[in-house]
């Protein structure tokens, strides 16, 4: 009987040995503390490699905002000189792309010609600045809404469907001139049986022209049937600050100029 028992069971260092076995592979499976400690380090040294570099340069909000103050600081003379100077380079560009574009047979409609008309109309709004020193001007002014009795603004979207923005707000005393800068030949075109800039007519409802001042007229008569005022945000061309204005419906009309005049009125 004892002999089989010891037959069955495994002698002391047979078990031993299993211990250790698996012991060997529990030590195995989970790294020392100076394994772990290694790999720790190899994975944070790798994030940092991979991190990009921080900038310690100025933001493009802070080298933007300084470059702004810069511009107003100016004079308007100073001003309307690097205009002019920007006019010459977009004017070149232009005659360049339609070039290229005839002599490839295409339409010459479109490319840099943008940049030449915003420099147009920005050269227009310093040459009236300069013009009319006792007049307040504001540049890229938003017609924002209508201001009820009671204190509550009308959006201009919810009036017109879109906003309505102007390229200058003029005032002169408690009467303010809305103007659209627009060159001769969009002038003609947005008018009906209007032969050359400078003669009267009735401007095109259909034309690009036509819809802004839809839109404008439409704002203006919610101002008078609420008996409020017209609010419009802007800049103020000589200083960059900002403009916040309420004017009666009564006190406000409209212009469209063109914008190639040398001594805006």
């Amino acid at each position: 009987g004892t002999a089989a028992k010891q037959k069955g069971e495994p002698s002391g260092d047979r078990a031993q040995g299993k211990k250790q076995k698996a012991a060997a592979k529990q030590q195995g499976a989970q790294p020392s503390d100076e394994q772990a400690a290694t790999g720790t380090q190899q994975t944070t040294a790798a994030k940092q490699k991979s991190a990009k570099p921080k900038k310690t340069g100025p933001s493009k909000a802070a080298a933007k905002r300084a470059t702004r103050e810069a511009w107003y600081k100016l004079s308007l003379d100073e001003r309307i000189q690097v205009k002019e100077q920007q006019l010459k380079a977009a004017r070149q560009r232009t005659v360049e792309y339609q070039s290229a574009r005839r002599a490839a047979k295409k339409k010459v409609k479109g490319g840099p010609i943008k940049g030449l008309w915003n420099r147009l109309e920005e050269s227009y709004v310093l040459k009236r600045a300069r013009a009319h020193p006792d007049r307040n001007l504001a540049e890229q002014v938003r017609l924002v809404g209508v201001r009820r009795p009671d204190g509550s603004l009308i959006d201009s979207r919810k009036i017109a469907g879109q906003g309505r923005t102007l390229d200058f707000l003029e005032m002169d005393g408690d009467r303010a001139l809305g103007g659209e800068t627009k060159s001769a030949a969009e002038i003609v075109h947005s008018v009906e049986d209007l032969l050359e800039s400078g003669m009267a007519g009735e401007i095109d409802p259909q034309s690009k022209l036509g819809g802004q001042r839809s839109r404008e007229a439409s704002i203006i008569d919610t101002a008078r049937r609420e008996k409020g005022k017209l609010v419009f945000e802007g800049t103020d061309v000589r200083t960059g600050e900002a403009v916040d204005l309420e004017v009666a419906p009564d006190n406000y009309r409209s212009t469209v100029v063109d914008y190639t005049q040398t001594d805006p009125n």
